[in-house]
């Protein structure tokens, strides 16, 4: 999919060029396979289906399936390149840059492929791509930063507690892993992981501590603490029951996004926060050191919800320092940052159909992952361009190829009217996948965007075709 970076800017390229800065350079041990992989990037053009729907050339697709399955390709060399790219984004940005981790799960059972890994049902099978993405704390997305690729296995409940504690197969060992393989920000950048419940794991925490990198993490478990009491003695507490008994530092309104058990609209919430120091589990888990890791706590949660509608209610740690209600409402709003992380999950899932593909190995499946992985950040990339409102404001012309300009508009309105900013030029792009352009319906959303996306394409080549006839 043609888009460069986040920046604002950065612009759509030709197909080609967005391939050339997003894989070339692969050190893949052969020049002819650093250009079958230059070669295939352009898959972005027909994002959906099986691998036949998006190589439709079966020269080409056998050529595809040759690639894959090459045990000298592998998932890190064939995103080294876009990782690169990320970096870069990362250091020209001005911005906190918030790193949101998450992993999802790929079923491929069908496929009868003996390598993969036991997923949470007990006759699925498949893999866990462990992501870390990079947006900025205004919501710009940079790029994906690292990825982990994890076959679960089948852990016996039988072994022993303190066996199945220091497994390093495990999958929570995937959080702290991320962190080792991004590193510490660079001097004068700030760096922030932000993640779900799942890694409230004492490995990742720690790690953190000790190379001092920042985290924002939501709390699944009510760990021992130490607070301090109003005689300024630190007394052992409940994680939990501490933040409860906490009066709120503010109130404010916020947008809230319909969910599970819960309808979209507006919400008050407040917030408290609480300095304290977490208490290492005995024994020490995996690498951790088992030392006292001082953080400061914070609850958000919505004041007097809506009747049978669930509440909203955050319980997070942070190794950021302050407690006070800006940095409490700061953190909350980075947090919030995370969702972008889902939204890849889904365009690699459902947009990029990343289950239906049918290779035969798990080379060859996890090989084909971590190319449509880079085509999905751009996915989610076009999807935002619209919704913020800098960058929709902007000409078009510093964003999308001219002659795609003028492709759409010639299809979009009837009189010759061009499309003149961003906003106009992606929501003609998702009225072409079905979206009705109605201001009560919202943005539009990756998949009316991913089903008018090749329509365009198609266009374009039609366009470019009849160009080189002479055709006017």
């Amino acid at each position: 999919m043609g888009l460069r970076g986040a920046r604002v800017d950065s612009s759509f390229q030709s197909r080609a060029r967005f391939a050339r800065a997003h894989f070339a350079g692969a050190e893949l041990g052969d020049r002819r396979r650093s250009a079958r992989l230059v070669a295939l990037a352009e898959l972005g053009d027909r994002p959906q289906g099986t691998l036949p729907n998006k190589i439709p050339d079966p020269y080409q697709l056998d050529a595809a399936y040759r690639f894959f399955r090459t045990e000298q390709v592998t998932p890190d060399a064939i995103q080294q390149p876009h990782r690169h790219h990320t970096r870069v984004e990362l250091d020209r940005t001005e911005d906190v840059v918030l790193i949101a981790h998450d992993g999802t799960e790929l079923n491929f059972t069908g496929l009868g492929v003996p390598e993969l890994g036991v997923l949470a049902g007990p006759k699925q099978r498949g893999f866990v791509a462990h992501n870390s993405l990079a947006v900025t704390a205004s919501g710009r997305i940079l790029g994906l930063l690292h990825q982990i690729l994890f076959t679960p296995r089948n852990a016996s409940r039988k072994a022993p507690k303190s066996e199945r504690r220091h497994d390093p197969h495990k999958a929570s060992v995937l959080w702290r892993d991320a962190l080792e393989a991004i590193g510490p920000a660079p001097a004068g950048k700030r760096w922030v992981h932000v993640a779900d419940r799942g890694a409230d794991v004492t490995e990742f925490r720690d790690y953190a501590h000790e190379n001092r990198m920042e985290y924002v993490v939501r709390v699944n478990h009510n760990r021992n603490v130490t607070v301090l009491d109003e005689a300024g003695e630190w007394t052992v507490a409940k994680l939990h029951d501490t933040l409860q008994c906490q009066p709120a530092l503010g109130r404010r309104t916020q947008e809230v996004g319909t969910q599970k058990g819960r309808t979209g609209g507006t919400a008050t919430v407040a917030v408290r926060a609480l300095t304290l120091s977490l208490i290492p589990p005995r024994p020490p888990r995996g690498r951790a050191r088992g030392v006292p890791l001082l953080v400061t706590a914070i609850r958000v949660w919505e004041v007097d919800p809506p009747a049978g509608e669930k509440p909203l209610e955050w319980l997070l740690v942070t190794n950021v320092p302050g407690a006070d209600v800006a940095s409490a409402w700061a953190r909350a709003d980075w947090y919030a940052k995370r969702w972008r992380v889902e939204e890849y999950h889904k365009s690699l899932k459902t947009g990029l159909g990343l289950e239906e593909l049918q290779l035969t190995t798990k080379v060859g499946l996890q090989n084909a992952l971590s190319l449509l992985s880079v085509v999905a950040v751009g996915l989610v990339m076009l999807r935002e361009l619209a919704r913020d409102p800098v960058t929709a404001a902007q000409p078009i012309d510093g964003w999308v190829q001219r002659s795609w300009v003028e492709v759409l508009s010639q299809w979009r309105h009837d009189h010759g009217e061009q499309l003149a900013t961003v906003k106009d030029w992606v929501w003609a792009l998702a009225r072409l996948g079905g979206h009705q352009n109605a201001a009560q319906l919202g943005p539009p959303g990756w998949h009316t965007l991913l089903r008018g996306w090749p329509q365009l394409q198609a266009m374009i080549d039609g366009w470019e075709i009849r160009g080189s006839c002479g055709g006017s």
